[in-house]
């Protein structure tokens, strides 16, 4: 187990379920997903998903506090959960941290299965939010 002091370096959702969360640190990891950090320059960097046995990524993106583009993403992230649980479509959301507090990774994995069907939803946000 991890030590209480140590930082998480990612979080983990199945299914979306803010309830069913899986802290990654780096000792500690029980998801499907590796974590590698990225540098930037010799200081700053970000964490972000470099390994996902057996699931795809299907969408991407960086979390922005207090940039209005957050707003887009909490929509886009409401309505492509609830496509997911409608189509009974296993998926995993990872948080990955950056040096840069104010900015964090948001990715989503579902099975190779499944990429295209999502893929075909998320164009269709994406065509129906345009100016998103």
């Amino acid at each position: 187990m991890a030590s209480q002091d140590e930082d998480t370096i990612a979080v983990v959702f199945k299914n979306g379920n803010e309830n069913e969360t899986k802290p990654i640190t780096k000792s500690q990891n029980n998801t499907p997903f590796k974590i590698g950090w990225h540098a930037t320059n010799a200081q700053q960097g970000y964490y972000g998903v470099v390994e996902s046995k057996g699931w795809v990524n299907v969408c991407d993106d960086s979390i922005l506090g207090n940039f209005g583009d957050s707003v887009h993403l909490q929509e886009f992230d409401w309505k492509i959960k609830e496509f997911m649980k409608g189509n009974a479509i296993e998926f995993y959301i990872v948080i990955c941290r950056s040096s840069d507090p104010s900015s964090s990774s948001y990715d989503m994995f579902v099975e190779e299965k499944n990429k295209a069907k999502v893929a075909e939803f998320t164009t269709s946000l994406v065509n129906s939010d345009s100016e998103k």
